[in-house]
């Protein structure tokens, strides 16, 4: 499986054709269009904040592909969640996503906690992800995450799926039945 597949599984039709004929502006290299329509993808996402960081990515660094490019899109269309590599305070954006994919979870149960990433040190964020897993498991729901390494960017996209939308991804384990996916540059979906 791979970012557009996934994409397929999760758009609505409009969206779907948005994102191939987005797709097609990038291999025809149509980036001043792309940035303008886009920008809160590489604001938030890739943290370019000008268009020549983002040529500087697309043309020199070769970064942006149609993977990468897919899951900002995903992104922004509210269908996952964007954890950046060095964050503090998780917890509430973490919950909100979780409740918005699974309204009838009670994160009650949660002790309230700061929820950090930090990519070159220790953090509790995959331990946390493993306590959401467990608890949306009754509801027929699975965690997946793609982790993405982009040049000075580490962070994960988290989707909540039907385990049957999960099963065909080549992943690695991180603890219990957490979906974990390095993409870039690794093994891909």
């Amino acid at each position: 499986m791979n970012a557009m597949k996934l994409a397929k599984i999760l758009l609505d039709k409009q969206d779907e054709l948005e994102l191939t004929e987005t797709l097609d502006l990038l291999r025809d290299q149509y980036y001043d269009e792309i940035y303008d329509r886009y920008e809160e993808i590489f604001h938030e996402c890739l943290q370019l904040y000008s268009f020549d960081e983002f040529l500087d990515i697309v043309i020199y660094d070769e970064v942006l592909d149609e993977s990468v490019f897919t899951f900002g899109f995903l992104w922004l269309k509210k269908i996952s969640l964007y954890i950046g590599g060095y964050q503090n305070n998780l917890q509430s954006k973490i919950n909100a996503f979780v409740k918005k994919m699974v309204p009838d979870i009670d994160l009650e149960s949660l002790p309230s906690a700061d929820i950090y990433t930090d990519l070159d040190g220790t953090d509790n964020f995959m331990e946390y992800m493993t306590q959401l897993d467990e608890l949306i498991s009754p509801y027929d729901q699975k965690i997946l995450m793609v982790y993405e390494d982009l040049y000075c960017v580490g962070a994960f996209h988290i989707f909540i799926l039907k385990p049957e939308m999960v099963q065909d991804i080549r992943y690695h384990w991180y603890d219990k039945n957490l979906y974990i996916v390095d993409w870039y540059g690794k093994q891909g979906l």
